[in-house]
């Protein structure tokens, strides 16, 4: 028998490789070849699903919602970047008191960051989920 194992990540505990991994092992301790396809629900884990699909990462400095800058990645190939919008946010901090709190301000930046590093791929696709 085969099966197919194209689970999402177990958010906050394993991401979807380790989970299609886990339950592969399970499947062949039972005599079932398993061939895994991680997958996401287009959040948080898309990168990292088209990185397993053989995408490539590439990371980028980017800038969060208070402007502070930080590493995010992007898959890129073929023409085609895998974008994660949640990867260009991080946790605000709290209290917000002292802080620039205009997010249409940074969300238009953190789109040209975006556009930007799909581009300087020459990517002619950019799938933002």
């Amino acid at each position: 028998m085969r099966a197919l194992v194209a689970p999402d990540k177990f958010k906050g505990s394993l991401p979807a490789t380790d989970v299609a991994d886990a339950i592969a092992d399970g499947l062949a301790a039972t005599g079932v070849d398993a061939v895994t396809m991680p997958l996401a629900d287009g959040g948080d884990g898309s990168v990292a699903a088209a990185v397993a699909a053989g995408m490539r990462p590439h990371a980028c400095a980017v800038t969060d919602a208070l402007g502070r800058p930080h590493i995010a990645t992007i898959a890129v190939d073929a023409g085609t970047a895998v974008v994660e919008v949640a990867c260009w946010r991080r946790e605000l901090p709290r209290p917000h008191v002292g802080h620039d709190r205009t997010p249409e301000t940074r969300r238009q930046a953190q789109q040209r960051e975006r556009d930007s590093s799909a581009s300087r791929h020459t990517c002619a696709r950019a799938c933002v989920p």
